[in-house]
């Protein structure tokens, strides 16, 4: 998605791509933010979704570690047993 969204002229490189779906958004909207904490650490010539119809759980590629309030939930790609956020629903976000 990222290698693609750079190649449509959508976004110039991998970083404009980032920005625009981290950083903007939370900027633009009064009903989210970003923790501090919250990190994720991918290779951009890896990355790739490598979920499917059939396998609709399989992990994406690339993604090294994830850490969500200072935990790692994703360590050298492999999900952890740590579960510290909390899910957003629509009813939390908007209410």
């Amino acid at each position: 998605l990222l290698d693609l969204m750079a190649a449509e002229g959508t976004h110039t490189t991998v970083t404009d791509v980032t920005l625009s779906h981290t950083e903007v958004p939370v900027a633009l909207s009064p009903f989210s933010y970003v923790a501090p904490a919250d990190l994720v650490l991918f290779d951009a010539d890896t990355i790739a979704d490598e979920s499917s119809f059939a396998d609709p759980y399989a992990p994406p590629a690339g993604i090294h570690f994830v850490f969500v309030g200072g935990h790692a939930v994703v360590r050298n790609g492999k999900a952890t047993a740590l579960r510290p956020g909390k899910m957003l629903s629509p009813r939390r976000l908007y209410s």
